[in-house]
């Protein structure tokens, strides 16, 4: 059986390959990240590993570790290669995310932490769904799928199996399938009808 410092290191290896695609992707202009759902994901991802390391995920909490600096990351690059439309709603949600950082400032329990950011990391989708819903394709399925297995990875990884440890990886990996959904069923009604 694999110990969980080989577990975390594959969930590890595993967001490092689910993020390097889409950075290809964005640069070749094929797709177009929406910075705020990224901006959002980076800084929460943050938060989410610091109260994950406090509570005593061990390696469990490494893969959110790599995804918050890809996605920061990605968040940078989308301020120039990214999605240009951004609706009043965007803004809301991104207002209301960021609103959550004081909150779990305040709140300096692990567990009110973990859910406040998983429910902000959630809404942090809003955007992307939006702009997904209609231009599905400009959005790498890839990265999102290869997002849930890394989490996963990151479940049997955890040292200390409590709310704290699996809320996030759970409620990241539930929205990245719902996702993954929209854009499958938006691409199968956007196709081109068969004469």
């Amino acid at each position: 059986m694999l110990s969980t410092v080989a577990i975390g290191w594959i969930s590890v290896a595993v967001t490092v390959a689910s993020i390097a695609p889409y950075y290809y992707f964005v640069f070749k202009g094929k797709i177009k990240p929406h910075v705020f759902s990224w901006f959002i994901w980076g800084v929460l991802t943050a938060i989410g590993f610091a109260a994950q390391t406090y509570a005593g995920a061990g390696p469990g909490a490494w893969a959110t570790g790599a995804v918050s600096i890809g996605c920061l990351g990605i968040a940078l690059v989308a301020l120039k290669h990214g999605e240009r439309h951004i609706t009043r709603s965007d803004w809301l949600c991104f207002i209301a995310a960021m609103s959550a950082i004081p909150l779990w400032v305040a709140t300096e329990d692990p567990l009110w932490s973990v859910v406040l950011i998983s429910i902000t990391d959630v809404l942090g989708y809003y955007p992307t769904i939006r702009k997904s819903y209609h231009k599905p394709h400009e959005e790498l399925i890839y990265t999102h799928l290869t997002g849930t297995i890394k989490y996963l990875f990151s479940l049997f990884a955890i040292e200390q199996w409590m709310v704290t440890t699996w809320l996030y990886p759970v409620s990241i990996s539930a929205a990245n399938i719902v996702l993954i959904a929209i854009l499958l069923v938006r691409r199968h009604q956007l196709r081109p009808a068969a004469t």
